[in-house]
């Protein structure tokens, strides 16, 4: 049985990730609030320890803006100098493999409105990952999986619009998207995400990963399959004397999914039905 750490134990993506990997595997959480052992990534280098005898981290940790001068300090601090930090604490346990979650907004170019303070401090953050661990000979896999959603709420900060669909489908509501164009997206699920990291880990394949769903999804299929999941009857409604929305997609790369011999198969409709299963029950 392998010791895995997480590091950003109480994250989103961390609730999915914790059962996927506790099969045949101990995790080990670190981070703030209830986590096994507490870290905070912008203590000094030396607070951040890592179990012996750990074999894989997990670094999903992550600060994302916010519109003062601290908030952008902060995200430079945690996301930047923090992954560096958990760098070198993965060499001091002599881990064997670390696996960073940046995001796939770190490839954005500087024309892109989605651009900012998380985006580049993510692309900063893997470029010192993957040169230090060059230099000390660890293995690294970054992976940028595009924007992520779960079962519950925990991802609705990151992906407002996807949950104000769902949203307005429970409660039966028109779903309005703005002008005249069905922009397009690309989603992926935690859970297909979780399984990701875990192939990884099984298959011990280091580099750099965009991590997409194999296909984008316009709006409108977004919005439908709210209705569909929720029942709720309410109508794709395009305003179109409102702006139109750009798209947001990324290209695909599927050469990681070969690797691991998995593929993203919670598509936009069955991630719906999960969420709309989630809070149904919760309603209970």
């Amino acid at each position: 049985m392998r010791r895995i750490a997480i590091v950003g134990g109480t994250s989103a993506l961390a609730r999915s990730l914790i059962p996927a990997l506790r099969e045949g595997n101990e995790v080990v959480t670190l981070g703030l609030g209830e986590c096994d052992i507490h870290c905070d990534l912008l203590d000094p280098p030396e607070a951040i320890r890592i179990p012996a005898d750990t074999a894989a981290v997990v670094h999903v940790a992550a600060a994302f803006g916010g519109p003062t001068d601290d908030d952008a300090l902060r995200t430079v601090e945690t996301n930047v100098v923090g992954t560096l930090k958990v760098c070198m604490a993965a060499k001091q346990a002599d881990v064997r493999h670390l696996i960073v979650v940046s995001s796939i907004f770190a490839q954005l170019p500087e024309c892109s409105p989605w651009r900012g303070v998380y985006s580049i401090t993510k692309r900063q953050a893997d470029e010192l990952a993957a040169d230090y661990c060059r230099r000390h000979s660890l293995l690294l896999t970054v992976l940028r999986p595009s924007p992520l959603y779960g079962a519950d709420d925990d991802f609705r900060r990151h992906q407002p619009l996807l949950y104000r669909m769902a949203d307005q489908a429970e409660k039966g509501e028109d779903l309005p998207i703005f002008g005249t164009r069905d922009a397009l997206r690309n989603y992926i699920h935690a859970d297909d995400m979780a399984r990701i990291v875990r192939g990884v880990l099984e298959q011990g394949c280091g580099g750099l990963y965009p991590c997409t769903f194999p296909r984008d999804v316009a709006l409108s299929e977004v919005a439908a399959a709210a209705v569909e999941a929720f029942g709720g009857g309410g109508r794709v409604v395009f305003l179109k004397d409102k702006p139109d929305i750009p798209d947001n997609v990324f290209g695909h790369r599927l050469d990681l999914y070969e690797k691991i011999g998995f593929r993203p198969d919670v598509d936009i409709r069955e991630g719906m039905r999960r969420l709309a299963r989630h809070r149904k029950a919760a309603n209970r």
